[in-house]
């Protein structure tokens, strides 16, 4: 009696904290789980900022909720906080470590975020957890035609389509990665089941013309585009991509028409601000066309290829040590852009810094690139290092490739360096 009487109060204690502890819990979860429908509601109506309060009470509340830190993560996303939501979906995998979507979402950010090869890695892992992954397929061969590995490419999108027939974004990335690779008729035919499963899609139009171009089928290029405009005549990048189609052959004029109506459809878009000062120097109003490139560099000062055509204005105008400024600058926001590289070899050559320029130019040479401009500036480079016949035969490469801007300089570089 007496040891019940020593313990009978602690544990009576003991018992009490022990509901008051379970109740606490019980109210935790209960809240967290209102704060987790009504963050999902705010996201579903793009109240991201009341979304993303409430998604970050749940995660404290109830930290083992895998989903809500992965519902947080995409609203993070939207609002570009990609450093938080890279965090959150790290939290999520902790959980589960096994889950393909988790490594998908990740993946998504991770390449939003610029981080394209730890990107890379994440979809691998999406596709080793789930062979039936198509979406994570898709992203991966994506990501990989800008890496220009275009194999694999082919085998993902295949791999995709073959687990989702009907995704025209499977067939449409198998259509760009054949086309890259050299099987143009194979490309095409991807393409066109692509227009089959979503023949109203503006989007298919566009990037099938931008393949089309980078494949030099002009006419085809430009028809595509202007049946993407048909689609959707209020979407800018459709007509600046018709914009630089028409540039591509030559017809600076209608060039110039479209890049003004993508000015027009969003005065706002920095890319398309940037084509309207290249058309406006296409057509020798060179002072204007500086005007539209600042005006692309005030909407996005990262805008490597407005500071790119910069520089190529003062190289033009014999202003060197201007150029050389501004395609650092552009090199340093956009080290792999081949074009910018090539310009600014170009304009190492100019100031007898030869051998300086070739080794530049060995760095937009592999893989073999499809711009003309490179081409023209590497043949400029041969010919200041002494190499005249092998300059002159790429300056003739370039008239097979291009009836624009970069042929025009190749044949007066023909005519000018015998």
């Amino acid at each position: 009696m007496q040891m019940n009487k020593k313990w009978g109060a602690p544990l009576a204690a003991l018992g009490v904290i022990l509901v008051v502890l379970c109740i606490i819990a019980a109210f935790r979860k209960t809240f967290a789980t209102w704060a987790v429908s009504s963050a999902r509601a705010h996201a579903h109506r793009h109240e991201d900022t009341l979304a993303a309060r409430d998604f970050k009470l749940a995660t404290m509340l109830d930290p083992s909720d895998y989903a809500a830190h992965d519902d947080y993560a995409i609203v993070l996303m939207r609002q570009k906080k990609y450093a938080l939501a890279i965090q959150e979906l790290h939290s999520a995998l902790r959980l589960r470590p096994y889950d393909t979507d988790l490594h998908f979402d990740l993946a998504n950010v991770l390449d939003k975020a610029g981080k394209r090869d730890e990107a890379i890695s994440e979809w691998r892992l999406a596709i080793q957890y789930d062979a039936q992954n198509a979406p994570a397929c898709v992203d991966l061969a994506m990501e990989l035609i800008r890496k220009k590995e275009y194999p694999e490419a082919v085998s993902l999108a295949r791999q995709a389509i073959q687990n989702a027939p009907d995704d025209y974004i499977a067939q449409e990335t198998l259509g760009s990665a054949l086309m890259r690779q050299g099987d143009f008729a194979d490309g095409v035919a991807a393409y066109r089941e692509a227009v089959r499963i979503e023949p109203d899609n503006a989007s298919i139009h566009a990037r099938f013309g931008i393949d089309l171009r980078k494949s030099h089928q002009f006419d085809g290029a430009i028809a595509e585009y202007r049946e993407a405009i048909k689609l959707d005549p209020t979407r800018a990048q459709y007509h600046v991509q018709l914009s630089y189609g028409l540039s591509r052959r030559g017809e600076n004029e209608e060039a110039l028409a479209e890049s003004q109506e993508a000015v027009k459809c969003d005065p706002k878009d920095s890319i398309a601000h940037n084509d309207l000062g290249y058309d406006l120097l296409m057509l020798h109003h060179p002072q204007e066309a500086v005007d539209e490139f600042h005006r692309s560099l005030a909407l996005d000062p990262n805008r490597a290829a407005a500071l790119d055509n910069l520089g190529y204005v003062c190289y033009r105008q014999g202003k060197s040590d201007d150029a050389r400024q501004e395609y650092e600058a552009a090199l340093k926001i956009a080290p792999d852009d081949p074009v910018i590289r090539a310009d600014y070899a170009e304009l190492l050559a100019s100031q007898g810094d030869t051998k300086s320029a070739l080794a530049e130019s060995q760095k937009t040479l592999n893989p073999t690139p499809d711009d003309p401009i490179i081409y023209k500036c590497y043949g400029y480079v041969l010919y200041k290092s002494g190499q005249k016949a092998h300059a002159r035969q790429m300056w003739s490469k370039v008239l097979t490739m291009d009836s624009a801007d970069a042929a025009q300089q190749a044949r007066e570089y023909l005519a000018k360096y015998p």
